[in-house]
């Protein structure tokens, strides 16, 4: 081959690798665009956590997956706000397996004018600033709360718990728009009992206002001389009454229960001459395997008081295995209880225990004196050890007369007894370090069989902290953005003095 025909082989052979090289470039970049466009249309993601960390429980896909209307969520924080950037990640889990969610995101800091149009068009009112979200489908609409989101860390920090009120909240707000008109809770009234539209120690504005944000209206209905529920009542609530019910009043509440009516009952120990009066209740709560006692809970444990009597205000962090409360179990959250009676579970019964006292707590019926100001001698005390303060029950549709006529579908009757009305008391329930906010919402909740408030469990992992000084930190950014891409350079320089040889 004569000198002239090598080079035009060689000069061919190098525009063909020429060409290979431009073809293949053009074929990376193809397949990439292809990959980015599949994966937008077709998106899929994958936890890979063995606690499915960064997942939606079964609940939250069950009612994304079955939505029909499209939802709109405003999403109402800026992007500085240390929550953002979770509650954005949450609702593009929402937005990967449904696409009737819509999200606008409205910072607050970056579009006032925006913003403020919108908080006016919606009706925030003056409680604008609390509210991270709001949810609307067509003309209703429902408010997320920024302690809706956020759960406080009780208790001792083992690094061990995940937080997934964000999660129960947005998919409760979800529920509540598609699930028809927003249910009612009726507050009885006429025996002193505490104030639905009133504040302070005997009101139930703080709690009507949490109400509120989760789409349920609370109303007053007159009990007295008029003893039926209205149909339109989702629930009934006896709060704190002073004076006992009539037997007339206690038989409509019973009929009411078990026709598949829902009812809580909160009952002070009222005290008169040094005992405490009965209620109306007691017969009717005894056919149902739960005793209230005329006693007053006595706390003698000094890590739970938190003033120097061991009746006012003492902390309970220990709850049953009822569903409604078990969350509490893993935060042991402290709830809040002021002058409380005993609640006690018949074995047997079906119901059960919600709020425990601690292991050295008493339950006295001889109140003279604490009256007196004696000293009390608590071995002789009734009830000693881990007092109920709390119970739930739900009653079979074999136990309720009008369900067993609308066969197996008809709701079943639910109860709560409570010892104690300060469960509700507002200086309790606005202070975050508490749990009494998150525990009545969970008992309305299980009032109200809205599942989405309590089917979502917390999730747990065993992922360590890792503490790093200011020096650490120089150290890891030195070999991220130095060494590392030094070593990537000489890997390349490498290469290329290899194939030039």
């Amino acid at each position: 081959m004569s000198e002239d025909d090598a080079k035009r082989a060689e000069l061919k052979r190098r525009r063909i690798a020429r060409l290979n090289i431009y073809v293949g470039s053009i074929l990376v970049v193809a397949i990439f665009l292809m990959v980015n466009y599949l994966g937008y249309r077709h998106h899929k993601r994958w936890d890979l956590t063995t606690e499915q960390l960064f997942s939606l429980s079964e609940r939250s896909l069950e009612v994304a997956r079955e939505l029909d209307e499209e939802i709109t969520v405003y999403l109402l924080l800026s992007k500085g706000d240390p929550s953002y950037r979770d509650l954005d990640e949450l609702l593009e889990r929402y937005r990967s397996v449904t696409d009737k969610l819509r999200i606008e995101r409205v910072d607050p800091h970056r579009e006032p004018a925006r913003y403020r149009a919108l908080a006016d068009k919606l009706g925030l009112g003056a409680n604008a600033s609390r509210v991270a979200a709001i949810l609307t489908l067509g003309d209703r609409k429902t408010t997320i709360d920024l302690y809706d989101l956020i759960r406080p860390r009780f208790g001792a920090d083992d690094g061990g718990l995940i937080d997934i009120e964000a999660e129960r909240s947005f998919t409760g707000a979800i529920l509540d728009l598609t699930e028809g008109e927003p249910p009612r809770l009726c507050v009885t009234s006429g025996h002193g009992e505490w104030n639905a539209d009133a504040g302070g120690g005997r009101g139930l504005a703080s709690y009507r206002e949490d109400l509120e944000h989760m789409n349920i209206q609370l109303e007053t209905i007159e009990f007295v001389g008029n003893a039926r529920v209205p149909a339109r009542c989702s629930a009934v609530l006896v709060i704190g009454p002073e004076r006992p019910f009539a037997r007339n009043e206690v038989d409509a509440l019973a009929d009411y229960l078990e026709g598949g009516g829902n009812l809580l009952l909160a009952l002070d120990p009222i005290l008169e001459g040094g005992e405490v009066l009965h209620t109306g209740f007691e017969r009717f709560l005894s056919s149902k395997g739960i005793e209230i006692d005329p006693t007053i809970v006595f706390e003698l444990d000094p890590a739970r008081l938190l003033s120097g009597s061991p009746v006012e205000q003492f902390l309970v962090t220990r709850y049953g295995d009822h569903a409604s409360v078990e969350q509490f179990q893993l935060l042991e959250g402290p709830t809040i209880f002021h002058l409380a009676r005993s609640v006690r579970v018949r074995e047997g019964s079906g119901a059960e225990p919600l709020f425990l006292a601690s292991e050295m707590s008493i339950a006295e019926s001889d109140l003279s004196p604490l009256l007196e100001g004696r000293d009390y001698d608590h071995q002789r005390a009734p009830i000693q050890g881990s007092v109920v303060l709390g119970a739930a029950l739900t009653l079979d549709l074999g136990d309720s007369r009008e369900a067993g006529e609308k066969g197996e579908g008809a709701a079943r009757g639910r109860l709560v007894v409570v010892g104690d009305a300060d469960l509700f008391n507002e200086a309790f329930i606005t202070q975050p370090t508490f749990a009494n906010h998150h525990v009545t919402a969970a008992l309305t909740g299980f009032l109200l069989e809205r599942r989405s408030l309590a089917a979502i469990p917390p999730k747990t992992t065993q992922l360590a902290p890792i503490l790093m000084t200011s020096e650490d930190m120089k150290s890891v950014s030195f070999r991220v953005l130095f060494l590392l891409p030094l070593a990537a350079l000489l890997l390349a320089f490498s290469a290329y003095w290899g194939r030039r040889k």
